[in-house]
């Protein structure tokens, strides 16, 4: 009975989890390991997958089970937080770590770009000539790259 109640309160959870839209990745990833820790599976992250061995015995065996088990939650519940679009191209990591690693990598990405686009656009306009050197370079810019570009500028 109280598994049964348990489940009906985290269905209603999961219903309030954002879905991850792509600007808005630190927060969607926070609530989602949070989500993850309540569900304990995030180990899968952190614990390498154990090894197939020809002579398992039945704690390996039951240990493989279990990661392969958390891993497959731990997959489903990042992909269920996109929409389609996003999933489509996410589907086909074979790991939790994999495609987590792969969201931290691509995000973290879309964030310095939108940083960089921001700068460019918040310059004085006494600066177009330098803003429209750098506007066609920004989404392939770091921050570093475009600070090195506006000092040189400066001089």
């Amino acid at each position: 009975m109280i598994a049964l109640a348990t489940l009906r309160e985290m269905s209603t959870d999961f219903v309030k989890l954002e879905h991850f839209d792509g600007g808005n990745f630190l927060r969607w990833q926070k609530k989602m390991h949070f989500l993850l820790v309540t569900l304990k599976v995030v180990y899968v992250l952190n614990t390498p997958k154990p090894a197939e061995n020809e002579n398992e015995t039945m704690q390996e065996t039951c240990n493989k089970q279990k990661w392969d088990n958390g891993d497959e939650i731990y997959r489903g519940h990042i992909l269920n937080g996109m929409p389609y679009a996003l999933f489509d191209v996410y589907q086909n990591e074979t790991t939790a770590k994999a495609l987590w690693e792969r969201l931290e990598q691509h995000s973290m990405h879309m964030d310095e770009t939108i940083i960089v686009c921001s700068i460019i656009n918040k310059l004085p306009l006494s600066w177009k000539d330098i803003k429209r050197a750098v506007k066609p370079k920004k989404e392939d810019m770091s921050i570093e790259q475009l600070a090195k570009h506006l000092c040189v500028e400066e001089e």
